[in-house]
C-alpha cells in the first residue's frame, strides 16, 4: 500500500491543512499571475504565460504520459493508470480524473510544470488543491496558448464531455478546444464549482 492509502483520514486532513495555500497570493507571490485592473481580476504575468506555452509547445512532441500524471498528482507511477473512455480520464491511486479535452490536460501539465519551475513550495500544497488551482488557472488564458485563437465563454448549453448532464463551456472560439465546462444546475443557473 502507499503511504497516502495507508495514512488515516484524520491524518491526511491535518497534513492538507497544514499545507493548504490561498491561490491568489501564493500564485502572485510565485509570480505567475497579476492584477489586471479591469473587470478581469488576474491574469497572467508575461513570463508565466511564456513559460506554460513553452511547456504546451513540448508537450505537443512529447505526449502526456504516467510520469506527467504521476507528478500531477503526487502518485507513484505504479499508483496511475490512463482511463479508457470516450474523454481524456486518468486514475491516481483510486480516484479518477477526467478532463473536458486533452487539450485541458496538456494545459494542467504544462502549468504543472510551470509551477514547478518557480515555487519550491508547489509540491507542499495538497494534491487536490493543486488539481483545483491547475484547474481554474485554464480560465486565466488570454488567447488560446494553443492556436492564439480568442478565448470565449459559451453560454448555450452543450453536452458534457464527460457525463449525460448539459453544461456551459470556457473555449477557443478558434480550435475549439473545451478548456473548462460548468454544469447546469436544475433552475438554469450556472455551478462555477466544476
Amino acid at each position: 500500500m502507499s503511504e497516502e492509502q495507508t495514512q488515516s483520514t484524520a491524518e491526511r486532513i491535518k497534513q492538507e491543512r497544514q499545507n493548504a495555500v490561498q491561490p491568489e497570493p501564493f500564485l502572485k507571490a510565485a509570480g505567475a499571475v497579476k492584477d489586471t485592473g479591469d473587470e478581469q481580476k488576474l491574469a497572467f504575468t508575461d513570463s508565466f504565460a511564456e513559460r506554460v506555452a513553452g511547456h504546451i509547445e513540448d508537450l505537443r512532441t512529447e505526449a502526456i504520459g504516467v510520469t506527467d500524471i504521476a507528478q500531477l498528482f503526487g502518485a507513484p507511477e505504479s499508483e496511475v493508470l490512463e482511463k479508457d473512455h470516450d474523454y481524456t480520464a486518468w486514475r491516481a491511486y483510486n480516484t479518477v480524473y477526467n478532463w473536458p479535452s486533452e487539450g485541458a490536460l496538456v494545459f494542467d501539465v504544462a502549468t504543472d510544470r510551470a509551477l514547478r519551475e518557480i515555487e519550491s513550495a508547489w509540491d507542499d500544497v495538497p494534491t487536490n488543491q493543486r488539481f483545483m488551482i491547475a484547474q481554474s488557472l485554464r480560465s486565466f488564458q488570454d488567447w488560446c496558448l494553443f492556436c492564439d485563437g480568442t478565448i470565449d465563454f459559451n453560454n448555450t448549453p452543450v453536452q458534457s464531455c464527460c457525463s449525460d448532464r448539459q453544461v456551459i463551456t470556457l473555449y477557443c472560439a478558434d480550435c475549439d478546444r473545451r478548456f473548462l465546462e460548468f454544469r447546469m444546475e436544475e433552475d438554469q443557473g450556472v455551478d462555477m464549482s466544476s
